[in-house]
């Protein structure tokens, strides 16, 4: 694979060895400041993001990889964190980055296996999720049969729950501990 990196990332299965094999080559490259590996708009970082974010690629064989890259190069883990920082802030222009927006599910699964501590999107100290509200105003609204509709003010999470957050939620016995966090008023 290390021969060959543009056919490697065509033809890699979803095997987390193969994966760290080409992870290895592709932080050995753009260390070297190597030529692109899979096209010349991507780097070697970037193109292991593409492929590893890939069609059909599974969350199990991700975190396997990153477990086997944290084992054979402590480093490595960063060096792929600061890649998918990028690709995450370029989301956020659609015009930017379009090829990224049909992989964000794997994004994420990648993003969980190197360990996601943005926040919001994790557990706060207590174990509670961490949920940033957004203020919604009272006031008119367009509802799906086109009326217009009043709305209260209230506050909705800014991000979709994510799974660790959910699991938190099923973890506790009491309920009623979820209301201290959750607002549903201003």
């Amino acid at each position: 694979m290390r021969d060959a990196p543009l056919i490697a990332h065509f033809l890699v299965r979803d095997d987390a060895a193969e994966l760290l094999d080409l992870t290895q080559a592709a932080r050995a490259a753009d260390a070297a400041g190597s030529a692109p590996a899979a096209g010349p708009d991507l780097d070697p970082r970037t193109a292991l993001l593409h492929t590893l974010t890939g069609e059909g690629r599974e969350a199990a064989t991700l975190s396997a990889l990153v477990e086997r890259l944290r084992a054979a190069d402590p480093p490595a883990p960063a060096w792929l964190r600061a890649g998918l920082d990028q690709v995450l802030a370029q989301l956020a222009d659609p015009q930017a980055a379009p090829r990224w927006h049909s992989r964000r599910t794997r994004l994420g699964d990648l993003l969980a296996a190197l360990g996601d501590d943005r926040a919001g999107v994790g557990l706060r100290p207590d174990g509670l999720p961490d949920i940033p509200w957004q203020a919604v105003p009272a006031g008119p609204f367009h509802w799906q049969d086109g009326a217009t509709r009043e709305t209260e003010a209230y506050r909705i999470a800014r991000y979709p729950v994510t799974n660790a957050q959910y699991l938190a939620f099923t973890q506790v016995k009491e309920k009623r501990a979820f209301v201290v966090f959750c607002p549903h008023r201003l």
